[in-house]
């Protein structure tokens, strides 16, 4: 029996609101999934969309954030992407 792509290559993994309370939003880069830091603005790989990876990211490089409300930043993910969809999927870094 034949399997089929998915299966050979394990579980895909889907981007999850859960995501939020580490401070991450979903991207598409080159039509693959992964998540995007809303606060350093850091994509990791379709690998590391696993809540322990992405809670030892904000936990090392961003505990100053550790107390904010997590609806706060759901307008901040909202903020992102309305910057990706303005930009044409681009960022500048003004500084």
């Amino acid at each position: 029996m034949a399997m089929h792509h998915a299966e050979k290559n394990g579980k895909k993994r889907k981007y999850s609101d859960d995501f939020l309370q580490y401070r991450f939003t979903s991207i598409v880069t080159a039509g693959i999934e992964k998540t995007q830091c809303f606060i350093s603005n850091k994509v990791l790989s379709a690998e590391s969309m696993k809540s322990n990876k992405l809670k030892r990211h904000f936990n090392s490089k961003h505990p100053i954030f550790a107390g904010k409300d997590t609806e706060y930043f759901r307008s901040k993910a909202d903020g992102v992407k309305k910057a990706r969809l303005d930009t044409g999927g681009k960022y500048t870094n003004k500084t």
